[in-house]
């Protein structure tokens, strides 16, 4: 089984720093690992790619293009690596725990109409936080399976795995997950959520500083 990492990044160096230090005791399960910045400040990617040890890939745009652009780069180059999955992670993300790669990877093997399982997060919103987590306020919309939740409500870019031909779908130009969500539902896949609704997560989301420009933005 061959997975790999694709952090996808806008120049917030300091969530950078905290997210690939809460990563860095399991990257050496990746296969590839590669992080895209879409900053448009090439001196910052040169910094980067000065920090960080041998065996990454670092890609900046010379401008910013967006969430869509900066997700194709990332899956353009990762098209060469013959992968089995993607672990797909936000800069302002952290990790107090080791993902579950290979379950996750296991249940998407046994589920081949699977797109994409994401992590769960704590509570964001004012609405997941009266309900207690995003999967209980939806809870009449979500399916119970053995070890994951099915939904239809995104295909989520939180800390995710997918398998290798989601990428094949192409995300579309300046869209977000909103518009790419619907391209994986009309083709008959299903989404999913690791774990169940009363399940502690393993991620946090620390992004309080949002990152938006045309074409679509960071949060």
């Amino acid at each position: 089984m061959r997975i790999g990492l694709l952090v996808m990044g806008c120049g917030r160096g300091s969530y950078l720093a905290r997210c690939l230090g809460s990563l860095e005791p399991y990257l050496d399960q990746f296969a590839v690992k590669v992080l895209v910045d879409d900053s448009g400040n090439a001196g910052y990617v040169d910094g980067i790619t000065a920090a960080l040890p041998p065996g990454w890939l670092v890609v900046g745009h010379d401008q910013q293009q967006g969430l869509a652009a900066s997700v194709n780069t990332g899956w353009g180059i990762l098209d060469d690596h013959d992968l089995d999955f993607i672990f797909h992670v936000e800069e302002d993300f952290v990790f107090h725990a080791e993902p579950p790669l290979d379950d996750m990877a296991f249940i998407l093997d046994e589920t081949p109409d699977l797109a994409q399982l994401v992590l769960q997060r704590p509570p964001w919103s004012a609405e997941e936080i009266r309900a207690g987590n995003t999967l209980k306020l939806y809870a009449d919309e979500i399916t119970q399976h053995d070890g994951w939740c099915e939904w239809r409500k995104w295909f989520s870019l939180n800390p995710c795995l997918y398998p290798w031909w989601v990428t094949g779908i192409g995300w579309p130009e300046h869209g977000g997950e909103d518009e790419f969500t619907p391209l994986v539902l009309e083709r008959g896949y299903r989404l999913g959520v690791y774990g169940t609704p009363d399940d502690v997560p393993i991620c946090e989301h620390i992004g309080r500083e949002s990152v938006l420009f045309g074409g679509g933005g960071f949060t």
